[in-house]
């Protein structure tokens, strides 16, 4: 802010211009007279030359008056105040000017030092507050813009005085899209509180899913304690925490630190915390995918072969980290895309998915980790393997899942291994086998087994150990425990009475 508010001075009135200009004394108030003009071109001149912070200005001027005067002023100078000077019989004028947005007026006839400082000293507080209103930062915005790499000198200085002695700390913390509860500034700072720490909160970008808090204080041992105590709260899904520094110009790196750990969340979904510091290598991918290629095994009517060459370029994504996270979405979404359109035989005439696909799509591009996406690629499949088998007379996949329990109810079967097996999640697969069977997977299984160990008990000849082993169990104690809760006697009396059943029918 400048040393004095300059002034300048309009009247077609020599002797109120000189009044004005010397029975005040302005310099010790704060103000400084820079010019006077006798009407408004003058003064649009002096405006260029000087430019002043307030004008005082009379209203009936020759060549032109203040009315065109101030039009001008507030079209191509709005900064500048205007306060007008005026006689007792031109009240329509004033009234004209204010309409036009002029601050005040001072009536000529009591044109003293009092009277003008009093109105000037009103207005120009009321124009200073605006002013710092308009132009100071809080630490929060000068955080974001040094987070975004174009704070100026002066507001890193600023920030550095600020948190001088401090030591920082970035966290990022995520909540699943829906989620009723959201981690706020002042939730956290009251979480904080709570604990009566000497720790200090500044809420910074929020994204769609998370928001960027700094934390500081003196003790960084402490600020990463509490960090790493966020895990236990309600409205933390995923958290990633950095490293402490106190050096407010490291702010940049840090932040780019967090955007980097991101990916490993989304690959990651069961690790909630995950620490700049301890990020894994990512591993370059070996091979390309080859859409011409995959697009031409639909076209063939491979649809296995497609999606195992689908599966087998996921799988080296997913573990080495290969993608970043929308490049992944976007190889996802494509793929989903191509299997809708090329997957149907030419002469059937509607494709039931079509109207899916950018809903199909929509969802991977929100989903919220890996986890969630190949849940939305997994139905799919799931939703064409049914439509291609039942055109084509062949089994759906819950029959087909259901044929290789009953062929294979013998071997350690288990969720994850049959998931595998038919290229699938195992939490979307336990989800779909219920949906349509009204059982779990691994209540199907032992349905299937106690039938068979059921057959084996009438048969009278094996030891309850052998037919325990037979039908899949290698502990006969927990086959022993499963064939009760789902017959309601135990191995041994069902046999004793379908023995006994069975020589009195005899």
């Amino acid at each position: 802010m400048e040393e004095f508010y300059k002034i300048l001075v309009v009247d077609d009135e020599i002797l109120i211009r000189q009044g004005i200009i010397h029975y005040v004394d302005w310099e010790s108030n704060g103000y400084q007279i820079v010019g006077e003009a006798a009407n408004g071109e003058e003064a649009i001149e002096k405006i260029e030359q000087l430019e002043p912070h307030i004008l005082l200005t009379d209203i009936v001027m020759p060549k032109m008056d203040g009315i065109e005067l101030i039009q001008f002023v507030k079209k191509f100078y709005p900064s500048i105040m205007i306060l007008v000077l005026s006689s007792y019989d031109e009240f329509d004028y004033v009234r004209q000017t204010f309409q036009l947005g002029v601050a005040d007026y001072i009536l000529k006839p009591k044109l003293n030092e009092q009277e003008v400082l009093s109105i000037l000293n009103r207005h120009v507080r009321k124009h200073r507050k605006i002013q710092q209103e308009k132009t100071s930062l809080s630490i929060e915005e000068v955080l974001g813009k040094m987070l975004q790499g174009y704070a100026t000198v002066r507001e890193s200085i600023y920030l550095s005085e600020k948190l001088e002695g401090n030591q920082l700390l970035l966290i990022e913390i995520f909540t699943k899209p829906g989620s009723k509860l959201f981690l706020t500034e002042n939730k956290l700072t009251a979480w904080i509180e709570r604990r009566q720490l000497p720790i200090h909160v500044c809420g910074l970008s929020t994204s769609e899913n998370g928001k960027l808090f700094l934390l500081y204080g003196k003790d960084a041992k402490l600020l990463h304690e509490i960090a790493i105590e966020l895990e236990k709260v309600d409205q933390v899904d995923k958290i990633t925490i950095g490293e402490p520094f106190s050096n407010v110009e490291q702010m940049k790196s840090e932040r780019e630190k967090l955007e980097a750990a991101k990916k490993f969340h989304f690959y990651m979904p069961e690790k909630q915390m995950i620490h700049t510091n301890q990020l894994p290598q990512p591993k370059e991918l070996t091979s390309t995918f080859d859409f011409h290629h995959f697009i031409h095994l639909l076209h063939q009517r491979q649809f296995e072969p497609a999606i195992a060459y689908t599966q087998q370029f996921l799988d080296e994504i997913t573990e080495g980290f290969g993608m970043d996270i929308l490049e992944f979405q976007s190889w996802l979404g494509n793929v989903c895309f191509n299997l809708i359109v090329h997957i149907h035989p030419s002469d059937l005439a509607t494709n039931p998915l079509e109207a899916q696909k950018y809903d199909y799509i929509k969802r991977i591009n929100t989903a919220f980790d890996v986890k969630e996406a190949l849940l939305v690629y997994e139905e799919l499949l799931m939703e064409a393997r049914d439509l291609l088998w039942k055109y084509d007379n062949h089994p759906t996949v819950i029959e087909q899942i259901q044929q290789y329990i009953e062929k294979n109810y013998n071997q350690p079967l288990t969720l994850e291994s049959l998931a595998k097996l038919f290229h699938f999640h195992p939490s979307y697969l336990s989800s779909y086998f219920s949906k349509h069977t009204k059982l779990g997977v691994n209540e199907y299984l032992h349905q299937v087994r106690i039938t068979r160990a059921k057959e084996l008990l009438k048969n009278g000849r094996l030891s309850v150990s052998s037919i325990s082993e037979k039908v899949g169990y290698s502990d006969p104690s927990y086959f022993t425990k499963v064939f009760k809760k789902n017959v309601g006697i135990s191995p041994r009396i069902y046999r004793k009475r379908y023995v006994s059943e069975w020589k009195d029918a005899e």
